[in-house]
């Protein structure tokens, strides 16, 4: 499992809980005490704070249910938006329709010029 970490350049970060306390032996380890500060240092958890609040506004608010069949995929979606939150719209689009080729069969019923596929 540690092949597929960089841990040169990687760094656990995680809240002060028990459950983490042998992480150190086998990758860098960050710990926070949120009892006494939320940024010591370089040392946060706001990123993945971030990421779970705006999944959970996503399916309380816009989805409602989440079967635990589908949860890898909206697990995917959200991680596709989280990722790309710095960049424009039209990038984010791009980037989307980037990943569909060889498996969304385009239609168009008006041939234009411009577009091979007509």
């Amino acid at each position: 499992m540690l092949d597929a970490i960089d841990l040169e350049h990687s760094q656990l970060m995680t809240d002060g809980s028990p459950a983490y306390k042998r992480i150190k032996d086998y990758l860098p380890h960050g710990v926070i005490d949120h009892e006494v500060e939320y940024v010591p240092g370089d040392v946060h958890t706001q990123n993945i704070d971030s990421y779970w609040s705006n999944l959970k506004r996503g399916v309380y608010g816009v989805f409602h249910h989440v079967s635990e069949g589908y949860l890898p995929c909206y697990l995917d979606e959200f991680e596709f938006r989280f990722n790309r939150r710095k960049i424009s719209d039209a990038e984010r689009f791009s980037a989307l329709l980037g990943q569909t080729q060889g498996r969304v069969q385009w239609y168009c019923l008006t041939p234009q010029a411009e577009n091979p596929h007509s």
